[in-house]
């Protein structure tokens, strides 16, 4: 594998399952059963030595005087499941929760969410997800988001899927079809959420797109004057000043 993907996959074994699930504790790791698209451990070794990884993390952190985003989540967890919090909630606790871009969330990060209602009984979150972005925690499935959102006996939200496609011209969201459709294989909990889209694009600004179109460049030299030139014949054609141009760039260099 490429060593950064093993590298994501070893950070979230120990953001999501040692630190999240097991608490730290190597005995209560050994018992948890690897998540179904997590790292690929398969023996008590192998948790022995993901472990011994962990503890050479943790003792990085320390003799930095650091702390990651889940021991900050879990302690906030410990401190809210006090009996002085549940004594104090019905006054400071939240009628109810609203979360916008859910799928940027880990499992540590969303379990904090239903500590938050004035009753522990009842938990009235209302939660917006787009499944065509990378997911926040890459072990997520639907039972396991539903149980740490605190839903009854994990059971199913009431779900509402929304099929209007705004801010995005036909063309783009025909290309961005056949690209999720065509790498369908690539997610795991896939639903395509383009299946049904219907766009929302006035004729007006229908005037203003065209189709996306791929150019060749055939060295890096050439690649910036390749580049100011498309942005020039852009702003020509759309009547438009070179600063209402946005180039959108994916590598440092």
């Amino acid at each position: 594998e490429d060593s950064w993907t093993l590298a994501q996959l070893l950070r979230h074994e120990v953001s999501v399952v040692i630190k999240g699930r097991a608490n730290g504790n190597l005995e209560t790791y050994k018992n948890i059963p690897p998540l179904e698209y997590g790292l690929p451990i398969r023996t008590s070794q192998d948790k022995e030595y993901i472990y011994k990884k962990y503890l050479d993390y943790q003792s990085k952190l320390e003799a930095s005087n650091q702390y990651d985003i889940d021991d900050i989540v879990i302690s906030a967890i410990g401190q809210l499941d006090t009996p002085i919090w549940r004594r104090r909630r019905l006054q400071l606790g939240y009628d109810s929760i609203y979360i916008d871009e859910v799928h940027l969330f880990n499992l540590n990060e969303i379990s904090v969410l239903h500590y938050l209602t004035k009753q522990p009984s009842q938990v009235p979150i209302s939660y917006s997800i787009d499944r065509s972005q990378a997911l926040g925690d890459i072990g997520w499935n639907d039972s396991e988001f539903y149980e740490a959102l605190g839903t009854e006996q994990g059971s199913a939200a009431p779900s509402n899927p929304v099929t209007a496609v705004f801010r995005s011209s036909p063309e783009i969201v025909e290309l961005a079809f056949c690209v999720t459709t065509s790498g369908a294989s690539l997610f795991t909990n896939f639903q395509n959420p383009l299946e049904l889209a219907t766009e929302t694009f006035t004729a007006d600004e229908e005037k203003k797109c065209a189709k996306p179109c791929v150019t060749y460049v055939s060295d890096d030299d050439e690649f910036a004057n390749v580049t100011y030139r498309q942005v020039d014949a852009m702003a020509r054609s759309l009547l438009a000043s070179k600063d209402n141009v946005l180039v959108v760039v994916f590598d440092d260099q």
